[in-house]
């Protein structure tokens, strides 16, 4: 008989990447004041994000922010971290596990990864046999199963127990009384399942209503108890009668740009939160692109950006509210309200069944219990209220450390209620609570804060002008006759605003002499300190600040000195005057937008600014006709740090000029030269080739007397672009794009509008240039795993394409989208092109057509 040979897969090719690039683990507690910095830089694998996050969840550690970003090969993600306390992690174990866990090493196996008492299986707590449980909840339930538990001499070494929307879910881990081994005889297996199946039935005839199992695995208890709710949809049950301020915000919308469905999530914040939302997701079959987390304060926001495993986003009405309703049940399942008691004793056989059985006696129903063992201690938590579902009354907790306080230790925590909190609103209040120790306070603190900037820019100032003519006087120490009475009125006011804020702060147990805040008592409006101003200025609008920094010489030391990035496209007149006075003084400004309507800049002020503003990075000049070249002349010597910078509708800019620029800027990676025709030449374009080589996005629009000189000379020097815009620049040719598609490998967008002489030579190299880029792939596996070609083109009124060219193009780049709401293919005016398809329209006219008539 022949013999069949099959190929060899080396079993070790799947850690091949991690091996190559193993992750890159950082805990940095010099970069935040008031947080620890967990970087994680490693080769995307599925589930990653959620296991970080696991990890940093069982360490007891708050996530305050977080940074997420996965698409494409690579996973880099930032963590801010504290402790329990709200302080940085100096412990050198706990950054040791860490690092381990997250590091190359912790890659070796999955189930290593956790605390000992996070995972279900054989080796959680010593040898046991881990029970999951769930069912219809009732008073008494966890009572009723300890105690069959302690009847068939079972030892219960850990236990968690959650209930939500009148279920029960329980991961038990029982180990036998004589042997404290796992239980392997089936028998006793067999009799212990019927009982607790008996248990949970109770009344109901319905086999559905329970579910008993016996786990070996190694999954993580917290996940798996959402996955027993999430197989149970219980998300699916009545509606729940949530207090105004608990009831989670959660939104599904459409990135159609990205191909992304954005899940935003706005809640009363708790611990383990970005755990319990990133463990759903993933459960679901979705998977986290980008996100950004913030919890500064007592309510937390977070945005994700997902996807289906099959690349699909979340297009149907159903599907949004089905990710809704599991959202929502995720975060109210460890939700906690009324009183938690902490037990500690002896471990014994029957110990659970025991205080359960108390609990019950008292009229107590669990709603969330949690229990392990140290050694020969037992260590029982469980938040309770009373059989009604109502607040416990303490008389009864009373009673019950009468009870059981002499046999072992009770400690009893009073958990804050969600209705007395207030409902947070969209105005960021709750991001700076944390300035002040008692919530209700900061909120009326804080609001008077806000109400005395509010009249600083009464006040101060009725209009931009005078508030400039304001402060050159306060600079020179001016006083005009019949100024002096005004500015006592402006002073008065400030004083009686800040009494508002001394009596509100006094009537909540502050003193009469003043309002503490940040460890300072302040008992007058200059006394604020500047750190505190600052958080508060970050909060307010730009016109606020300038008014503010014109109050007195310590606040405008403040701003100024702290003030990095500055708006003032809402003054609509005298902004060059206004830029003349504040470029001075905000010399540590990185980011300034004097974006305009009517033309108003003038070359004098954008002088001012290249010689106060050095550490300027990103200026936006757009629709600044009245610039002329002695402005970039200014911008060459005095802000040499420039990275980004739009002048586009600038129009009395020269090319000249603009090569002089980039003789200096050399920094650049961001320019928009939209509509700037005299300045957007090949002369221009083969300055900016030679000097910025670290460019990455350049904007043409609408620039005609760009041609293929200047556009050759990007690709060759400019090797990093990505987003390259020649929309309207009618000169170029096929040429142009054959060189940036051979010369530049990470380009990611292109727009062609009305480029008629492009044909399909131009669309066929395009699509050539994902084979010829990777033939360095071996140099870098992050290179190898990043998500490569083109995910944007705009090739409309570009009517000598013909569909074979630009089908072979889709079909080269699947991100290249013709389906509905998911247009990053545009060829608008191409009446031609209306065969084109994108890979997904092409997959989902093949499903529709397999499937079977009915009739047949």
């Amino acid at each position: 008989m022949e013999s069949v040979c099959w190929p060899y897969f080396d079993p070790e090719y799947e850690n091949l990447s991690i091996r190559i690039n193993p992750p890159r683990v950082s805990v940095d507690n010099s970069t935040c004041h008031d947080s620890t910095l967990v970087k994680v830089d490693s080769v995307n694998k599925p589930g990653i994000l959620l296991e970080v996050v696991q990890i940093l969840s069982d360490l007891d550690l708050t996530i305050t922010k977080a940074y997420i970003s996965s698409d494409g090969g690579w996973f880099m993600d930032v963590f801010h971290v504290t402790d329990q306390q709200g302080k940085k992690i100096t412990d050198s174990k706990t950054i040791d596990y860490i690092e381990k866990a997250l590091g190359p090493k912790g890659n070796i196996k999955d189930g290593t990864k956790t605390w000992p008492w996070k995972q279900v299986g054989v080796h959680c707590v010593g040898d046991h046999t881990a029970i999951e449980l769930i069912g219809r909840d009732r008073p008494g339930l966890l009572s009723e199963i300890s105690a069959v538990l302690a009847n068939l001499r079972f030892n219960v070494a850990a236990a968690e127990v959650w209930t939500h929307n009148s279920r029960i879910a329980c991961v038990l881990y029982v180990n036998d009384d004589a042997t404290s081994r796992a239980v392997d005889d089936p028998t006793r297996l067999s009799i212990m399942e019927e009982q607790l199946k008996n248990i949970l039935r109770g009344c109901e005839d319905d086999e559905k209503v329970t579910l008993t199992s016996f786990s070996m695995g190694f999954t993580h208890v917290d996940r798996r108890l959402h996955q027993m709710f999430f197989a149970d949809r219980d998300y699916e049950g009545g509606v729940v009668d949530y207090p105004p301020s608990s009831k989670p915000k959660i939104k599904v919308e459409l990135c159609v740009d990205k191909g992304y469905s954005v899940v935003s999530v706005q809640c009363k914040d708790r611990a383990k939160l970005m755990f319990d939302i990133v463990c759903t997701l993933t459960d679901m079959q979705y998977v986290v692109f980008h996100a950004t987390i913030s919890s500064d304060g007592p309510y937390a926001s977070q945005e994700y950006y997902i996807r289906h495993m099959d690349g699909c986003i979340l297009d149907t009405e159903g599907e949004k509210e089905r990710v809704i309703k599991c959202l929502e049940a995720a975060i109210q399942r460890r939700v906690s309200e009324g009183v938690s008691l902490e037990l500690s004793a002896k471990d014994k056989v029957g110990l659970l069944s025991e205080v359960t059985r108390i609990l019950r006696e008292n009229g107590l129903s669990v709603t969330r219990a949690g229990v392990t063992t140290i050694g020969e201690q037992a260590v029982n938590v469980f938040y309770v209220r009373d059989a009604s579902g109502n607040p416990v009354d303490m008389n009864t907790i009373e009673s019950l450390r009468k009870e059981i306080g002499h046999t072992m230790m009770f400690n009893v925590k009073k958990l804050p209620s969600n209705s007395k909190v207030p409902e947070a609103t969209s105005t960021g209040w709750a991001k700076t609570s944390f300035f002040f120790g008692n919530l209700l306070e900061s909120w009326v603190l804080l609001d008077s804060l806000f109400y005395l900037l509010r009249q600083i820019s009464l006040n101060c100032s009725k209009s931009c002008s005078k508030a400039v003519l304001s402060w050159e006087k306060q600079q020179k120490g001016v006083k005009m006759v019949g100024e002096a009475t005004n500015l006592r009125s402006e002073e008065l006011n400030l004083n009686l605003c800040f009494e508002k804020l001394m009596m509100l702060g006094s009537g909540f147990g502050g003193k009469t002499g003043g309002v503490k805040m940040e460890g300072v008592v302040i008992t007058e409006w200059k006394d604020i300190p500047m750190e505190l101003l600052l958080r508060i200025g970050s909060l307010v609008d730009d016109r606020t600040i300038i008014m503010a920094s014109g109050v007195c010489s310590g606040w405008r030391d403040a701003i100024c000195l702290g003030l990095t990035h500055l708006s003032l496209s809402w003054c609509k007149k005298h902004m060059n005057e206004l830029v003349l006075s504040l470029a001075p003084k905000f010399s540590k400004l990185q980011t300034l937008v004097l974006r305009q309507d009517k033309p108003q800049l003038e070359d004098n002020a954008v002088e001012a600014i290249a010689n106060s503003c050095h550490d300027l990075q990103d200026l936006d000049l757009s629709k600044s006709f009245k610039l002329s070249d002695r402005s970039l002349y200014a911008l060459a010597h005095g802000c040499p740090n420039l990275t980004k910078l739009n002048i586009s509708g600038c129009t009395a800019f020269t090319d000249h000029g603009l090569a002089y620029l980039t003789s200096f800027c050399q920094k650049l990676k961001i320019l928009n030269l939209c509509g700037c025709v005299k300045a957007a030449t090949d002369i221009a374009l083969q300055a900016i080739g030679r000097n910025c080589n670290q460019l990455q996005s350049l904007n043409l629009g609408w620039c005609e007397n760009v041609g293929d000189v200047g556009v050759m000379s990007l690709a060759y020097g400019c090797p990093d672009l990505r987003y390259v815009d020649l929309c309207g620049c009618v000169c170029i040719t096929d040429d142009s794009v054959i060189a940036l598609a051979n010369r530049c490998p990470h380009l990611r967008s292109l727009g062609l509008y009305y480029c008629r002489n492009i044909t399909d030579r131009a669309i066929y190299s395009l699509a050539h240039s994902r084979v010829k880029n990777k033939t360095g792939m071996w140099e870098s596996m992050k290179d190898r795993y990043d998500e490569e070609g083109l995910r944007s083109l705009n090739i409309s009124q570009c009517t000598a394409l013909t569909p074979p060219a630009v089908q072979a193009l889709c079909d080269t780049f699947p991100a290249l989208h013709t389906c509905s709401g998911r247009h990053s293919l545009v060829m608008s005016g191409c009446l031609n092109l209306t065969s084109v398809h994108c890979v997904c329209a092409i997959q989902a006219h093949r499903t529709a057509t397999s499937i079977p008539h009915p009739a047949h």
